[in-house]
């Protein structure tokens, strides 16, 4: 009764009489959420290459590609990380960070302290064996939670919901899942949950989905639990140390409380050309599905200034575009220049590309992502097409 007592202040309690005895039940009540929140550190998962992002990764990793006009990709969940009240994330590099790294010294969400972890030594060997290897990081941090994130999905999630979840349900591990179309179900962890959404069954990207709810790539851990089954995966030969292939299905196997939480709002994973132009032009369209108020993001280049045609397009301020250009359900990254009279449609442009005057590449079904050397090698053959006969075809 000592630890009630001490506690009373700031916990709800509830006493119900029976003849023989008083039982108490103790109710959290949000603001004991949001302390826990403060004890939960993040982990940022952030060295990937993304070479299904082609030239948008040759120099830098996929949390560092430009989204929205005057983002990067990782602001996403290092905003959701302050909007939930955790106090510190430690992100997780490894290839090229050098953007990404200038990038978080520059700009900090509120109140969220960032800590850069680079690989130092040998590389990691997957997603759990990064987060084991800063062990001692987390260790300094005296966490009783532990939030698993990807420095490379679009989504707007309050992670404090996710933590009342897990301790309301006595969890000692939570996956955060969302239900996908099942021809793509494919692509993603697949889980089965009971009536009380207990996780029954995890199975890596299986040939065969029975369901269509996905793994989201956010765990969150009691910190001890994190701490045994990293430990002990690290002395499997055969692992791949990988959460989705190896943590979450040995816990099952063990019998431990794994709950799945379900996230019924807008997420993508930007890891194709196709999902990352298709999230971008839904970034266009609605200011609400991705919560732009979040980040404070201005509205969508959607209108027509002097005789340049903008048309639901995402555009970086730091671009310039030249008058009597149509730029159409395309994406203009940083440091581009656009001459007179250029048409794109359904184009990405790469950073700090020079497009000439009169230059249109020929529109068609799949996106085109624009780079310098694509430029280079068009002028040198005189190949690309002149704005004129496209308006005109």
């Amino acid at each position: 009764m000592s630890l009630l007592r001490r506690n009373r202040k700031r916990l709800h309690v509830h006493r119900y009489h029976t003849s023989s005895l008083t039982i108490t039940i103790v109710l959290e009540r949000r603001g004991y959420v949001v302390n826990s929140a403060k004890r939960c550190v993040a982990l940022i998962l952030a060295g990937g290459e993304g070479t299904r992002l082609g030239a948008l990764t040759a120099e830098q990793a996929k949390p560092a590609v430009s989204f929205g006009g005057s983002y990067r990709i990782i602001d996403f969940t290092l905003n959701n990380c302050s909007r939930s009240e955790i106090k510190r994330a430690g992100v997780l590099t490894q290839y090229k960070p050098k953007t990404l790294h200038d990038h978080l010294n520059a700009r900090q969400p509120s109140g969220l302290s960032i800590d850069c972890l680079q690989a130092n030594q040998s590389p990691y060997k997957g997603t759990a064996d990064a987060v084991f290897k800063n062990l001692s990081y987390l260790e300094e941090q005296r966490p009783t939670h532990v939030l698993i994130l990807s420095g490379d999905h679009i989504y707007h999630m309050n992670y404090q919901e996710m933590l009342h979840f897990h301790i309301q349900k006595g969890a000692e591990v939570t996956v955060a899942s969302i239900q996908v179309p099942l021809e793509e179900a494919y692509r993603y962890g697949i889980l089965s949950v009971d009536t009380n959404n207990a996780i029954t069954s995890f199975i890596e990207k299986p040939a065969k989905p029975i369901s269509n709810m996905a793994s989201m790539g956010i765990y969150l851990f009691n910190w001890k639990t994190l701490k045994q089954c990293l430990s002990y995966d690290s002395t499997l030969a055969h692992s791949n140390h990988d959460f989705g292939k190896n943590i979450i299905p040995t816990l099952l196997s063990k019998h431990s409380k794994l709950f799945a939480f379900l996230f019924n709002q807008y997420w993508r994973d930007v890891g194709t050309i196709q999902s990352y132009w298709q999230a971008q032009m839904e970034w266009a369209l609605s200011s609400q599905s991705l919560g732009h108020h979040s980040i404070n993001v201005p509205a969508a280049l959607e209108t027509v200034t002097g005789k340049i045609e903008l048309s639901h397009s995402v555009v970086s301020p730091t671009s310039t575009i030249a008058e009597s250009s149509k730029i159409d359900q395309s994406v203009i990254l940083p440091g581009v220049t656009i001459g007179r009279n250029v048409y794109l449609k359904k184009a990405i442009v790469a950073e700090n590309t020079h497009i000439p005057d009169n230059f249109a590449f020929p529109p068609g079904e799949e996106i085109m992502l624009i780079t310098q050397a694509m430029v280079d090698a068009y002028q040198d053959h005189s190949t690309y097409s002149t704005t004129q006969q496209l308006y005109h075809s």
